[in-house]
């Protein structure tokens, strides 16, 4: 990596620092020589580590920390402009980058940069290119939406030209970036509250293939393929069964052949299967020479299909980020397969009231591998309000027992005293909902 164009700037103040993404790109400028600073709402792993290293962060976000010496201030998507901090420094006429502007600038200095897309399973398949080239001894920097236990965190400092970027397509952040290589896993309509249909987001991952400087690794499954093919000047990789050069053949949940090698993964799904496809695909873009037990090492990120253990009654509990429709439904499948014979019973706590309303009816059609539903109410997350209740949900959904609980505690009580040993939990959801199945260990 070489130095970042940041012009004469040398203390960086970052809004929103203890975030996945942000607290990944103080670590980098800090690592370089600048002076950061920053806030949050709250403590979190990712500020304790950034205070470990010296670098001072303020839990109250006002005006009187935006001090004469920030010569840059860097803000996260969720910052309002309304924001304090925000405020303060449009008032100095300080120079201010979004998260998107300023890792687009560090991904610029690596000559080797991948960028991960796609509606589903970009942490995942992140995750998986990062442990292939970790595990040939390629020293790559790594930025991830999770925590991912083989670097112990979110983010990992490299030293080569390998930088591995989870991309995310909400608010178009990911067209900052003009990444080596670029993948598009699937492209499903999300985001209601910035994309008004299905067709401007496609629009926003075709102006993000176009920006892709050597590469571009996609689903074939993906509706109008085509118009990704005619529209870059990278060399179009197509994935998937029935492809020329990266086909693959399903054998189970969690095994398949691709180019002769037998290859079995350490977690389940169909979904999973082809995020380890495109990972694959990635490495041999690359050169590398992949092994039948390149997976072997592999352990799936925080929060996705991450087994918790087993409670003193017996029932096993796991967590999944899930959030999307087809996510929730490709999940619980994945779970179906494993257990077929345990009872499925899953939490689920909706993310943003727009997706919610948006995706009403998909969502109605998702929970058919569980047995039993247990629905909370939306989570706003940057929204503070919705025309939509949970109980809209509820009242659509036809094939599953449902049962709305209006808080944490009331859930975890009726769970406690009705799940039976052998039982399945899993909870799911964008928000802090696993901190209900955690709480069963307590009990």
């Amino acid at each position: 990596m070489k130095n970042i164009n940041l012009g004469n700037v040398k203390t960086v103040y970052f809004i929103g620092i203890g975030g996945v993404s942000m607290s990944g790109l103080a670590h980098i400028l800090h690592s370089l020589g600048y002076n950061i600073k920053g806030s949050d709402t709250n403590t979190n792993l990712q500020t304790t580590k950034l205070e470990n290293i010296g670098i001072e962060i303020n839990y109250i976000q006002k005006s009187e920390n935006i001090t004469d010496d920030i010569d840059l201030i860097v803000y996260t998507a969720a910052i309002r402009e309304d924001n304090e901090e925000y405020t303060a420094g449009k008032q100095k006429n300080i120079k201010m980058y979004s998260r998107a502007k300023l890792l687009g600038k560090i991904i610029d200095t690596y000559e080797k940069s991948i960028c991960i897309s796609g509606t589903h399973g970009k942490t995942t398949t992140t995750s998986m290119i990062s442990n292939i080239l970790l595990n040939h001894n390629l020293r790559p920097t790594i930025s991830v939406g999770a925590v991912f236990e083989k670097i112990n965190g979110n983010f990992h400092l490299g030293s080569s030209d390998y930088f591995v970027v989870e991309s995310c397509e909400y608010n178009d952040s990911f067209l900052e970036f003009r990444p080596y290589i670029g993948t598009i896993l699937n492209l499903e309509y999300d985001h209601p509250d910035h994309f008004k249909n299905l067709e401007q987001l496609e629009n926003s991952f075709l102006d993000f293939a176009k920006n892709v400087k050597g590469y571009i690794i996609i689903n074939k499954k993906i509706k109008n393929v085509e118009k990704f093919i005619k529209n870059t000047n990278a060399k179009i990789i197509l994935f998937g069964e029935g492809s020329d050069e990266f086909d693959y053949k399903i054998i189970s949940q969690n095994r398949f052949i691709f180019q002769d090698k037998d290859i079995t993964i350490p977690v389940f799904g169909i979904h999973n299967i082809e995020n380890a496809v495109a990972s694959l695909c990635v490495a041999k873009i690359l050169g590398i020479n992949i092994n039948a037990y390149e997976f072997e090492n592999y352990l799936n990120p925080k929060r996705r299909l991450e087994q918790k253990g087993i409670t003193k009654n017996g029932v096993i509990v796991f967590d999944d980020y899930a959030h999307h429709p087809t996510e929730i439904k490709f999940t619980l499948e994945a779970i179906k397969n494993m257990y077929p014979n345990k009872k499925i019973n899953c939490v689920f706590q909706p993310h943003t009231y727009s997706r919610t309303k948006g995706l009403l009816n998909d969502f109605s059609k998702c929970f058919e591998s569980c047995d039993n539903l247990f629905l909370l109410d939306i989570f706003g997350a940057r929204e503070k309000s919705g025309d939509i209740h949970i109980k809209d949900l509820k009242n659509l959904i036809k094939n599953v027992e449902s049962t709305y609980f209006k808080n944490f505690e009331e859930c975890e009580k009726f769970l406690s005293e009705n799940l039976k040993n052998d039982d399945l939990l899993i909870t799911m959801g964008a928000t802090n909902v696993n901190l209900i199945g955690e709480a069963l260990f307590r009990k």
